[in-house]
């Protein structure tokens, strides 16, 4: 995607991978675990956007999440 609104710039392409796995009991509570991007790496999923960067670097990259763990528990009454 172009950074700017003349086509000077663009953000480099990127693919990230996880996984989730869970488990649902049946009195009322679950829980899971979740990796974010396994192979920890660097991308910029969104950007700001400007008239003209001239081709080159500006602060308009925002950086995406490294490798990151999550574990959840969640009960119902």
């Amino acid at each position: 995607a172009f950074v700017d609104h003349a086509n000077t710039i663009s953000a480099d392409d990127y693919a990230v991978f996880g996984f989730r796995v869970g488990y649902k009991a049946r009195k009322g509570w679950s829980a899971f675990i979740e990796v974010r991007n396994l192979s920890d790496q660097t991308y910029a999923p969104t950007t700001g956007v400007v008239a003209n960067a001239n081709g080159s670097d500006s602060r308009q990259y925002s950086p995406g999440e490294g490798r990151a763990f999550y574990l959840g528990v969640e009960t119902t009454w």
